[in-house]
C-alpha cells in the first residue's frame, strides 16, 4: 500500500469514529427531547483541541464528567497531599475508562497508554510549554500516533 493510501485510510476511520460518536450523541438528545429530557452535548468540537487533556474534556464530555464528579473528585481529585496519590488517582481514573470501553486488553492499554500521555502533560507542563504552532504540531503527531488521524 502507498503512504497517500494508508494516509487516507486514517483520515477516514478518523471521521468514522468522529461521526459515529457524535452522531449516536446527537441522536440520543434529540429522542431525549421527543421524551421531555435535556441532554448536553457530548462533544465540543475536540479535533480543534491543543492538547491531550484538553481533546478529553471535548470529547466524551458526559463520559469525562462522570469520572471526574464519582471516581476523580471522591479520591481526592489533584488536592491531595503528594504526586504519587495523584498518579494513583490518575491511574485508577484512566484504567477504569478503558474497561468501561470494552471488556479486551486493548482497551485496558488504551486506557493506561491515555493515562501515560496525560500524565505527563500534567506534570510536566508539556503542552503549555510549546506556543501555539508547536501546540498543532504536537496535536497532529498525537492523533496520528493514536490511530485518530
Amino acid at each position: 500500500m502507498s503512504v497517500a493510501f494508508v494516509a487516507l485510510g486514517i483520515l477516514a476511520y478518523t471521521f468514522q469514529i468522529f461521526y459515529d460518536f457524535s452522531g449516536y450523541s446527537d441522536m440520543a438528545i434529540g429522542l431525549g427531547k421527543m421524551f421531555g429530557f435535556h441532554f448536553l452535548e457530548n462533544f465540543n468540537y475536540p479535533c480543534i483541541s491543543k492538547s491531550i487533556s484538553e481533546f478529553w474534556r471535548r470529547w466524551h464530555i458526559s463520559l469525562g464528567t462522570w469520572f471526574r464528579d464519582y471516581v476523580y473528585f471522591p479520591l481526592g481529585g489533584s488536592k491531595v497531599n503528594s504526586k504519587i496519590r495523584l498518579l494513583l488517582n490518575f491511574f485508577i481514573v484512566w484504567t477504569l475508562t478503558g474497561i468501561c470501553h470494552g471488556a479486551n486488553w486493548t482497551f485496558l492499554i488504551w486506557g493506561l497508554m491515555y493515562f501515560v500521555l496525560i500524565t505527563v502533560e500534567k506534570l510536566t507542563g508539556f503542552d503549555k510549554k510549546l506556543g501555539v504552532f508547536g501546540q498543532y504540531l504536537y496535536f497532529i503527531f498525537r492523533n496520528y500516533r493514536l490511530g485518530i488521524f
